[in-house]
């Protein structure tokens, strides 16, 4: 009968070099801190200490400060794996090193049994196992390097603010739609949460740098109700000063349909997406936002409007769009981005219990805006911004102007 090594059952050296090759991928840093020596057998597991101690000194991992952890040449087995899915061998990692503490303690309990009295201490050492890895990086070295880089990227003047595009927004938002951050805005009818939204999308894409270069932030616009057609002459009336109902009725002059013309063109061109699909359920849209920021550098997701938003496997619409928050929340945390989302009103609800159908959602929500127009007859109207929630400035109320035949919102001084 062939004897199996224990080698061949317990350890996979193969597996241990991609999950270490994995992490030398910046957008894998994550992982790092997930993992310990435990994971590791022979070499790997000084190699993965000193993967650990050049991130924590440097803040990045590369070969060079890699290097002078290990005090020598970087293994030829890390340079040459190629890693498509490091979850899937994370989970082989995982599984083998339970294996090999699995085995090892009961090897120290068959010997343990062995005698005639035990020692107690020796018992409760051998039934505690080892920490293998963690679903979750829990250290604070993650968070420590994101926190200095932004503050060094900022005194530097290199940091990527996503500025709103609107002075007199960016102004209670410290500085730009914040990443990692869920943000509702909530109005009635008419009172234009629509077309500040467009604005913001418009104002993003055509940002520039210090020196004047083009410098857009992406977006991306779930519409669950308006049609994109409807956005663009938003855009439109904006960008040209073009009254929208002359758009909507087409009465306009050749001059006017030919700047028209050469402007959608130009729309075409900006990192501005949309999805015009009322039916598209919550999970799809998951779907989407990660593949736009993955393909399109999206950093800011706006849905128009939460309430309809096609998810509701309790029944309860109080509850299911608690979970809607939630999701959408976590998953500007995970991707570290914004995502805004425009919510009705109740008729009678007052501050935040004016958030229609679900007082989660405000709970949820890092910044909560409510926009309430005070004479809706007028065509240039003032439009009071209540901030009733602001987890990253003050509360409190301001007032901006709102053009309505440019859909167009400015500050109020203007």
């Amino acid at each position: 009968m062939k004897t199996v090594a224990f080698s061949d059952v317990y350890v996979d050296e193969n597996s241990e070099w991609k999950l270490l090759a994995g992490l030398l991928d910046s957008k894998h840093t994550n992982v790092l801190h997930r993992l310990n020596e435990h994971m590791f057998t022979e070499e790997r597991v000084s190699v993965y200490l000193a993967m650990r101690d050049t991130f924590t000194k440097y803040g990045v991992l590369d070969l060079r400060g890699l290097k002078l952890h290990l005090q020598g040449e970087v293994p030829g087995e890390l340079l040459a794996q190629q890693v498509s899915n490091i979850t899937t061998v994370y989970d082989d990692c995982i599984r083998l090193a339970v294996k090999r503490e699995a085995k090892a303690k009961a090897d120290e309990l068959y010997e343990l049994a062995k005698q005639f009295s035990p020692n107690d201490g020796d018992l409760m050492r051998t039934l505690t196992f080892n920490p293998i890895g963690a679903r979750e990086d829990s250290s604070l070295t993650q968070g420590a390097v994101q926190f200095l880089g932004n503050l060094h990227a900022k005194v530097a003047k290199h940091y990527r603010f996503a500025s709103t595009g609107m002075p007199w927004l960016d102004a209670r938002m410290a500085g730009e739609w914040k990443p990692k951050s869920f943000v509702v805005i909530a109005a009635g009818p008419g009172a234009g949460k629509t077309s500040l939204v467009a604005n913001s999308m418009l104002n993003m894409a055509l940002q520039k740098d210090n020196q004047g270069n083009p410098d857009p932030t992406g977006s991306l616009f779930f519409s669950l109700e308006m049609p994109t057609t409807d956005l663009y002459t938003k855009w439109v009336a904006d960008l040209l000063s073009i009254d929208s109902r002359k758009i909507s009725t087409a009465k306009l002059s050749a001059e006017e349909v030919s700047s028209i013309e050469d402007t959608v063109v130009m729309l075409q061109q900006l990192p501005m997406y949309v999805i015009d699909n009322g039916k598209i359920t919550l999970h799809e849209m998951i779907k989407e936002i990660r593949e736009h920021v993955a393909q399109h550098n999206v950093r800011v997701v706006f849905v128009d409007y939460i309430q309809i938003v096609n998810h509701s496997p309790s029944g309860s619409k109080n509850s299911d769009l608690g979970e809607v928050s939630t999701l959408l929340k976590a998953i500007a945390k995970e991707l570290d981005i914004t995502v805004v989302v425009l919510s009705q009103m109740n008729r009678n609800g007052q501050g935040l219990d004016a958030i229609r159908d679900s007082g989660e959602i405000a709970q949820v929500a890092d910044v909560v805006i409510m926009l309430t127009p005070e004479d809706t007859s007028s065509e240039v109207r003032s439009v009071e911004v209540d901030f009733l929630k602001n987890r990253y400035s003050l509360i409190g109320k301001t007032a901006v102007l709102f053009n309505g035949p440019y859909q167009r919102f400015t500050g109020s001084d203007r």
